[in-house]
């Protein structure tokens, strides 16, 4: 994994297919043919190669003190076990094997002179001049437990490998016709037209009696249950505690301001709008509707269902602008106006460009601040790995969370019988944000009087918890409950009866349609304010019957529950619109190198999947049992 890391700087080949190809493929294939005994030589073989356990207990190591180093903790053996990082690292490893013999017998070999030219040429190596630098090549491996000759068979293992995966990759491609049928799925709009039942058409439900509400509650007793409620302490290592206690002189934040000078260039930016359309003539249209101060921009966005907010000038990078095509339209004008139509990968579009900011350099007073912000976080969070460690070490000398907070000067935060919501007892919230989230789901998962391992922060840093006490969950008075219990069964049965209407409406105008059902309730029908997307929110339809629309044929009748809770709609569809014609080669142009890229990956692991089921991987359990439980971590 340190090989990995180090190469990671090259941005390479080996980079993006192999490492990618084999993380992504992590835990896809299970133990085979695992026999006992511990006569092998290794805790794994394929096809006659045996991955050995110093090879193994090493690669997992690097494994662990990579992760631990992110989290900004160390990890334990239970830790490594819970996240099945030993299972992850051998089947990386075993994947290995597998396309080494495999490419092996195709013949593939990587020959000394290209390994020495993409080593001299790895920034990672190189020293001021641009030059490779023996005493850095040799120094960073050494920080990384690599030698040469290991970092440099490892590399050549790293090039055949790639070659291998290069040659399973070429040529994978997804039909154009398929392709097609693909963009104009997703990219389909449906206009329609709805009509909302009243909820008074389910008239007066009648009043229950208390056997029926008492079943109603013994159904949904966790509804009319008090909560579980705990008792935790926890230990916060915050970075913003910790930041306070970090020191940085002005030259240090100046030296961080010249050294990443260029991500603090603000490129040249546009203050511009748009709006999207199904076809090229409704752009067209509106475009001269604004020409012509007939209508403003704000009153053509409106009328398509834009909001306020998304009709605000924005200031833009080129790829804050979803679509490239827009962007390339809006970036390409030199004066503001009007831009348009811009026929863009999905959806006709118009823009408005309001300002063209130039380019420049933020000035070091304007990012002094974020600059001293950024390294104090960075040598908080050194500090926290190293508290974190001292903490460990304390809990193991058997101190507990309160003496160790008071010798640590770490944040120590006591509740007394809270809900899994960070409620009290009487139900006023007590804990909220992300650390509180964080705290809560990890004291809701632990076992009473145990301590948790450290864990990581939402926000940055670690926690630890300790659970002192659980209060489990009862049912409350059937006095405090009725009324919360007859509330329930009424809207139950409402919901109900206007089901059964919606249904009976449907079947007497399902030939007539919409117009037919609004006549019968004394209501106009109303269409949408603009066209549903797949998979689309609406305001006033929920999701489930948005779905139910768009599997429908047009001026089919579907009911469905409205997005405000307790109303029934009846729906139809007016309009199919799909994309076609040059909108329809504009999709194909931006996305078909994606998907054949997407596709290209599939088929090599798909490849590499069945190399491995040719091959075998025999596990010697044993083996890597002791390997994992002797690892040094």
């Amino acid at each position: 994994m340190a090989l990995k890391e180090l190469r990671g700087a090259t941005r390479g080949l080996i980079f993006k297919i192999f490492v990618a190809l084999l993380i992504a493929s992590f835990g896809a294939w299970g133990v085979q043919d695992i026999f006992k005994g511990s006569t092998s030589r290794g805790v794994a073989k394929v096809a006659g190669n045996w991955i050995s356990t110093a090879e193994f207990q090493d690669r997992l190591h690097t494994a662990a003190d990579r992760i631990g180093r992110q989290e900004g903790k160390p990890l334990n053996l239970e830790a490594v076990q819970a996240m099945r990082l030993p299972a992850r690292v051998l089947d990386q490893m075993i994947n290995e094997r597998a396309m080494d013999v495999f490419a092996g017998r195709l013949g593939l070999a990587t020959h000394d002179d290209t390994l020495s030219r993409m080593i001299r040429e790895m920034p990672a190596f190189q020293g001021p001049d641009g030059r490779f630098d023996e005493q850095a090549y040799r120094g960073l491996l050494g920080q990384n437990r690599l030698t040469p000759a290991t970092f440099e068979a490892e590399m050549r293992g790293d090039i055949v490998r790639s070659q291998f995966q290069t040659a399973v990759m070429q040529g994978a491609t997804m039909p154009r016709g398929l392709l097609e049928n693909l963009l104009a799925f997703r990219g389909e709009m449906r206009e329609a037209s709805y009509v909302i039942l009243d909820p008074a058409l389910a008239g007066d439900i009648p009043a229950p009696d208390q056997p029926t509400l008492e079943k109603l509650i013994n159904a949904n007793k966790d509804a009319y249950s008090t909560p579980e409620l705990r008792s935790f302490v926890a230990l916060a290592f915050r970075p913003a505690d910790f930041a306070s206690r970090v020191q940085i002189p002005d030259s240090d934040l100046m030296d961080q301001y010249k050294f990443n000078e260029a991500n603090y260039k603000l490129p040249e930016q546009r203050v511009a709008r748009e709006i999207s359309f199904p076809s090229e003539n409704d752009a067209r249209e509106a475009l001269r509707a604004i020409e012509s101060r007939a209508k403003t921009f704000e009153e053509v966005g409106r009328s398509r269902g834009f909001s306020a907010d998304s009709l605000a000038f924005k200031t833009q990078d080129r790829k804050d602008i979803p679509d490239p095509e827009v962007a390339n339209a809006v970036y390409a004008a030199k004066a503001p106006g009007l831009i348009g139509p811009i026929n863009g990968a999905l959806a006709w579009t118009i823009a408005e460009l309001k300002e063209i900011p130039p380019e420049r350099l933020k000035a070091f007073d304007e990012v002094k601040d974020e600059i001293r912000k950024s390294l104090a976080k960075t040598r908080a969070e050194d500090l926290i790995y190293d508290t974190v460690n001292k903490f460990e070490d304390a809990r193991a000398g058997g101190s507990t969370f309160e003496e160790i907070a008071q010798k640590l000067n770490i944040a120590l935060l006591k509740y007394d019988g809270v809900d899994a919501a960070g409620r009290d007892r009487n139900g006023k919230p007590v804990l909220a944000g992300a650390e509180a989230k964080d705290l809560l789901k990890v004291a809701f998962q632990a076992e009473a009087g145990a301590d948790s391992e450290t864990q990581s922060l939402t926000e940055g840093g670690q926690f630890v918890v300790r659970l002192d006490n659980v209060t489990p969950p009862a049912l409350r008075p059937f006095g405090e409950i009725e009324a919360q219990a007859r509330a329930a069964y009424e809207a139950s049965e409402r919901v109900k009866r206007l089901q059964a209407k919606a249904a009976a409406l449907i079947a007497a105008h399902a030939k007539d349609g919409l117009g037919a059902v609004a006549a019968e309730l004394g209501v106009t029908a109303a269409t949408l304010p603009s066209p549903l997307r797949r998979s689309g929110e609406s305001d006033i339809l929920s999701s489930a019957l948005v779905d139910a629309l768009f599997k429908a044929k047009p001026q089919t009748l579907v009911s469905g529950d409205a997005a405000q809770s307790g109303k029934m709609v009846i729906a139809t569809v007016l309009k199919v619109d799909r994309p076609a014609g040059a909108e329809l080669a504009q999709g194909v142009k931006q996305y078909s190198a994606q998907i054949d890229t997407a596709m290209s990956q599939d088929v090599a692991e798909a490849y590499v999947s069945a190399a491995r089921a040719k091959l075998g991987a025999k596990i010697n359990q044993q083996a890597l049992d002791q390997a994992i439980s002797s690892a040094r971590l």
